[in-house]
This record gives C-alpha cells, structure tokens and sequence, in this order.
C-alpha cells in the first residue's frame, strides 16, 4: 500500500467517527451508511488527486524540477478533501434533507478540511523528499530564484496551523458533548456520561498525536536527507576529493547553505588545481635540471615513469596504494638522480669507466638529491608532495638484502618508491646505449633483474616486473631517445589504466 492511500484510509476511519461526534443528524445514521457514503467520498477524491498530479507532474519529472513549488504542491494536495467535504455536505442535505447548519454538517466539512490540511502537508513532505532524491541522483538543484522561506517561518506556521485545528476540532466536540450530556445524563446515567465523553475527547487527542507524530517524522526525515547530502560532500573534501556537490532542494536556509558550500568547494577546487599544477611545473623544472648535466636523455626519465606506474599499478591491491600515491610516484620518478648536479662534469660526463675514488663521489649522487629535496620539504610540511621525490632520489640505489647505497639499509627499510625506482632505473639503464656499453635485449635484462629478486631487488617488485614484462617492452619500444617532447607529453599512463 502507497503512502497516499494509508493516509486516505487513516483519514476515512477519522472522519467516519469524528462526523458522528459533532452531528446529531450524522449519529441517526447507522456507520455502515455513513462509513460507505465517506467511502465512495473518499474513493472519487483519491482519483480526482490521481488527475491533479499527473496534470502537474511527480516532482522527480526533470521537466518539473525547476518550476516545483511546495505551496502548489500543497493546494493540490488539499484539493480533493475541500472537494470532498463539499460532495459530503451536500449529498446528506440534498438525500436525507439534513439542514446545512443546524445539523452540524458544517462541522464536517470544517473536519474534512482540516484533515486535508495535515494530509497535504505530509503528502507535500513527501513529494519534497522525492524530489531531494531525484536531484541529488541527477547531480542537479533546484532553481531557486528570490524565493525564500525560512525555516522559522514553516515552524511558526506548522505550529499554528496545528495548535488552530487542536483547538477547533476539541471545541466541536466539546460543544456537541455539552448540547447533549443532559441527554447522556438521562439515558445512562451521569457516570456513564462522563465515561463517553471522555472516550470522545480521547479519541480526537490520539488522533492529533498520530497526525503530529507523523507530521514530525516526515519532516525529520527530509531534514536528515538534507543534512546527510551536506555531511556527504563535506566528508569528501575532507578527505581530499573536491568533487563533492549539495544539491539546492529547498527554498530555505539549507538552500543558502548548499549553494555556499558548493562555492566553497568550487573555490578549494580551483585553488587546488592551481596548487597541482605549480607542484607539476616544480618538478619538471628539477628534472630538466638534472637532465642538463647527465649524459642520460629526456626519454629515459618519461621510460621510467611508465615503469613506476606499471609496478606500482601492479602491486596497487597488496601494497593498498591509492590512485593518487601512484600519480605521485609517477610524476616525482623523474628527480631520481637530482642530485647529479653537484657532481662534478668531469666524473657525470665522463665516456669511460670510473676510477675507484670517482665512483666514491659519483655514489654522494642520492645524498645530495635528498638533502636538497628535504631542505624544500622543511619549507613545505612534512606532507609535502617532495617527500616522495625525496625517498625515491635517496633510496633507489639501496639494495634487498643490504649493502647499497648510500645509507646500506635492506628490506621493508628501503621506501616502497625506491624498490620500484630500482628496477626502473636498472631496466633502462640496462636496455639503453651508453658511451660505455651497448643496449642489453629486453631478455637479458630480464635475466639480470630475474637474477636479483631477493638480493638486489625487492621479491615481491620483481614479480611484479615479471609479471607485467611485457608492458616494459612496449614502453622501450615506444618511448626512444628520438621521440619529439610532445609525442611524450600524451603518453601519460594515467589515462591508460
């Protein structure tokens, strides 16, 4: 059973007792032929609000949603009740020859009236909380213009509105009650008269407590939607996501409230942005540092990005790494060797093998990338986007089992963003012509790596590299030392996972 037809059916047993209450007339009925005469009331005002609503639309109706006005919503609510107390009245006039006023159907079509009231205010409730949910699925809001109600004011008028119908509907009964307690009185005696008009006053104020207890619920429950969708969006910015929205679905302070905290968020977003691309330009500054004194290419640092995003997508399940953690290794891989700009050209440029004491220094390469990387972390909070650049330029040449460089720790010691750079950087190393060696084949290199899984190379990174080899070979392949700047500006792996 729909909402709209429980309400009916509560309200068709309220009215069916309430008339006999407030209208000898109506008590010289029997109740089968007053409750059936509601009945068929009840049933031709049920399909006169079917054809109402569906002329004005289900406020989820797309068409619908910008012009949805909760006044509107309420007057076609209340509609088939006036239209029904006036069928009522008229009816028992017209077929039983009842007097309008004297018989106390004017009281009924007060009653009718009033219960429309709390009916199309529950029903409007409704049809408020359908369309919350219509836009907050569509990612839409309502178009609110210069109107406004405040929230103090739907209370007041709820109040009033309440405390006015308490009062109405208690005086008719009472006045029916004083009219006819002599009666009583005569018929079953003073104490059994008072036993029923009690009953009678009972009634009407159980039935006031189930309308406003209802009335609460549903007004609750419209809030908590609308305090979930601001909490919802709130909670996202909290944890780092700017694109939260707050549909507006109201014409009320939630309204203004949804509307300042989307600007808000529009504005953090922005500034992220701008944020994420000064971190962008930073690190591709160090980067085209660093690879103005290294013999090593352009292509080499975008071939080991590729890599770390392949390994790193690869254990993204096992080692739990957000998209974001890999988007960050991606971007900080190129200033793994920054500090190879305080090794001098001599020892960086020269074509032959290194001397014992030059490779002492070539080694300080991790040292001074760190120390100058942590020196612009310090400025920029431990949260810095640098940290990860830091590890990866001080750990990747640190070796699994120990004996690396240059602080020699082993294991879970090691950064997770070195053990992935150090495979990166040795496959390219590996595959790539240097002035002193010639390329490997993929295959050997493979072997090498292969060979150092549990020594050199992280167990668990070098599965991972076996496991996607494949995908190395293509990033080889594509990406060479002859490939433009822009070619690889679009091979960004982000929109390739």
């Amino acid at each position: 059973m729909t909402r709209s037809l429980l309400i009916y059916t509560f309200s068709w047993l309220v009215l069916t007792v309430y008339g006999g209450e407030v209208c000898p007339f109506l008590e010289s009925l029997t109740i089968k032929q007053w409750g059936l005469t509601l009945l068929v009331a009840f049933a031709g005002a049920y399909a006169f609000r079917i054809i109402l609503l569906r002329r004005l639309g289900p406020p989820s109706d797309p068409e619908r949603i910008d012009s949805f006005n909760g006044v509107t919503q309420f007057l076609v609510e209340l509609s088939p009740f006036l239209a029904l107390g006036i069928g009522v009245a008229a009816f028992q006039a017209i077929y039983y020859d009842f007097p309008f006023v004297e018989s106390g159907l004017a009281a009924v079509l007060v009653g009718a009236a009033l219960v429309g009231i709390f009916v199309a205010i529950d029903l409007s409730l409704d049809a408020e909380r359908r369309l919350i949910l219509a836009l907050t699925g569509a990612g839409r809001s309502l178009n609110r213009g210069n109107r406004f109600f405040p929230l103090t004011r739907k209370f007041a008028v709820l109040t009033t509105v309440l405390m006015l119908a308490m009062m109405t509907v208690a005086l008719m009964v009472i006045s029916h009650d004083l009219t006819d307690s002599l009666s009583f009185s005569r018929a079953m005696g003073e104490d059994r008269a008072r036993t029923v008009m009690l009953l009678q006053m009972g009634f009407v104020m159980l039935t006031f407590l189930v309308i406003v207890l209802d009335l609460i619920f549903a007004y609750s429950r419209n809030l908590r939607l609308l305090f979930e969708n601001e909490i919802r969006a709130l909670e996202a910015v909290d944890h780092g996501s700017m694109d939260g929205f707050v549909p507006v679905a109201t014409n009320d302070e939630f309204a203004v409230i949804a509307e300042y905290t989307n600007a808000m968020i529009g504005s953090l977003r922005t500034r992220t942005e701008e944020l994420q691309r000064t971190q962008d330009v930073t690190i591709l500054s160090l980067a085209s540092l660093a690879e103005t004194r290294d013999n090593e290419t352009g292509a080499h640092l975008v071939r080991t990005q590729h890599y770390m995003c392949i390994l790193a997508t690869e254990l993204q399940e096992v080692w739990e790494l957000s998209e974001d953690y890999i988007d960050l290794l991606y971007k900080s891989a190129p200033l793994h060797d920054i500090g190879k700009v305080g090794i001098p050209d001599a020892i960086l440029l020269k074509p032959g093998p290194l001397t014992d004491e030059e490779w002492v220094e070539m080694r300080k390469h991790p040292e001074y990338g760190a120390r100058a990387l942590a020196e612009a972390e310090a400025r920029l909070g431990s949260n810095s986007f640098l940290r990860v650049a830091r590890e990866i330029a001080e750990s990747h040449h640190e070796r699994w089992e120990g004996g690396g460089y240059p602080l020699g720790v082993a294991g879970e010691a090691i950064p997770r963003s070195g053990r992935l750079m150090a495979i990166a950087d040795v496959y390219d190393a590996l595959i790539s012509r240097r002035t002193y060696k010639e390329a490997f084949s993929h295959e050997k290199a493979r072997g090498i790596i292969a060979e150092g899984r549990g020594t050199h190379f992280d167990p668990a990174v070098v599965d991972a590299f076996l496991s996607r080899q494949e995908e190395f070979r293509r990033v080889a392949t594509d990406i060479t030392d002859e490939t433009s700047a822009q070619d690889m500006q679009g091979l960004h792996p982000a929109s390739q996972r």
